[in-house]
């Protein structure tokens, strides 16, 4: 069973504006952009909220302190910054937002 969440916060930036997100419970798919590289490290979002969230790494350990973050189906890209990391998980907060933006052009 599906629950939706809708959640808002206030700015999150100064040049941000209010967000509202429907939340469900789950995993997103999301991708590790950084270094300006053309490609991304696919990764799972978990606990995702305005201020953050978990990711699952699925093996691969080279997260670097800051990085982008892409998140499907929901058109956000995120900058993020590391809080934790242990075992194949890792605990980021979000610096920036930005909606509407795609990682892939179909």
């Amino acid at each position: 069973m599906q629950q939706d969440i809708v959640t808002s916060t206030p700015e999150h930036t100064a040049n941000s504006a209010r967000r509202v997100i429907k939340n469900t419970r789950g995993t997103r798919m999301g991708y590790l952009v950084f270094n300006g590289q053309p490609s991304g490290v696919p990764c799972g979002v978990r606990e995702f909220s305005t201020e953050g969230a978990v990711l699952t790494m699925n093996g691969w350990m080279g997260v670097p302190d800051a990085f982008s973050l892409f998140i499907e189906p929901d058109s956000v890209k995120v900058d993020c910054k590391v809080m934790r990391k242990r075992g194949s998980k890792v605990q980021v907060s979000f610096e920036t937002w930005e909606n509407n933006v795609r990682y892939r052009t179909r």
